[in-house]
């Protein structure tokens, strides 16, 4: 836990990129636990939802010092995530496991949807605007 993500140093394609890899290993290790659990290998399950949960912690770190909706909201679904892998561990519940997974899927769905976008070195961003319900989107 002492190598904190650099979010902040990397550009936004490097930052996307890094992220994707880090849901998919956080996705990978609750696959592995959902095996375990399931095999009742309580070593095998405890160091994937340990390997889950530290890479949620990672993923929190990297929020720090940020103070908008999305860092706020990004901060709960990772605690939301790390308390339902825990639950798991101690129940031996394959139930908590699988809703983190969904949570984490949609998120690296959303990602990996936003990649093709992202800017390269020595582009500007684009900004995307919202539109909230009912209005039309402009292109």
């Amino acid at each position: 836990m002492g190598n904190r993500l650099a979010f902040k140093r990397e550009t936004t394609e490097e930052s996307g990129w890094l992220l994707l890899h880090m849901y998919d290993a956080a996705l990978s290790a609750m696959e592995n636990a959902l095996s375990q659990i399931s095999r009742r290998d309580y070593s095998g399950k405890a160091s994937s939802i340990s390997k889950a949960i530290n890479i949620l912690h990672e993923l929190t770190q990297a929020l720090e010092n940020r103070d908008d909706p999305l860092a706020h909201n990004l901060d709960r679904l990772y605690l939301t995530c790390t308390v339902k892998l825990v639950r798991a561990s101690a129940d031996m519940d394959i139930k908590p496991v699988e809703s983190a997974r969904v949570i984490i899927g949609k998120l690296r769905a959303a990602v990996a949807q936003a990649l093709p976008s992202m800017p390269k070195r020595g582009q500007k961003s684009r900004i995307l605007t919202f539109a909230r319900k009912n209005e039309a989107v402009a292109s």
